[in-house]
C-alpha cells in the first residue's frame, strides 16, 4: 500500500507531498491541477523512461519519493521507500 509521495522540481511542480491513509484515495481538481503529473511521477518510480524535459524548468534535478508497506507489515512499522531522480543532462538514477 502506498503511504507517501514525495514529488520535487519535476515538470510543473516545485514541490508536493501526499499523504495516503488505508482504504481508497480519490484524487480531484479542475483541468490543469496536476493529477496527470502524480500519475506521470508514479509511472517513473515503477520503471518508466526519464527524460530531460520532466526537470522543472530553471533546476538541474527532479525526484520523486514513495514509500509503501505491506498489509502483512503494516502493524510492526516495516515498510519500504523507492526513490528516483533525473537531470537536465538524462543521467536518471533509482535507490530502493
Amino acid at each position: 500500500m502506498l503511504t507517501h509521495l514525495s514529488v520535487r522540481n519535476f515538470a510543473v511542480v516545485e514541490g508536493a507531498e501526499l499523504d495516503f491513509g488505508p482504504g481508497l484515495t480519490v484524487v480531484t481538481g479542475e483541468t490543469g491541477a496536476g493529477k496527470s503529473l502524480l500519475v506521470d511521477a508514479l509511472l517513473l518510480l515503477s520503471g518508466a523512461r526519464a527524460d530531460a524535459g520532466m526537470v522543472r524548468a530553471g533546476c538541474e534535478r527532479a525526484e520523486i519519493s514513495a514509500d509503501s508497506i505491506s498489509p502483512m507489515h503494516r502493524r510492526h512499522g516495516h515498510g519500504s521507500r523507492i526513490r528516483r531522480w533525473t537531470t537536465k543532462t538524462r543521467a536518471a538514477g533509482c535507490v530502493a
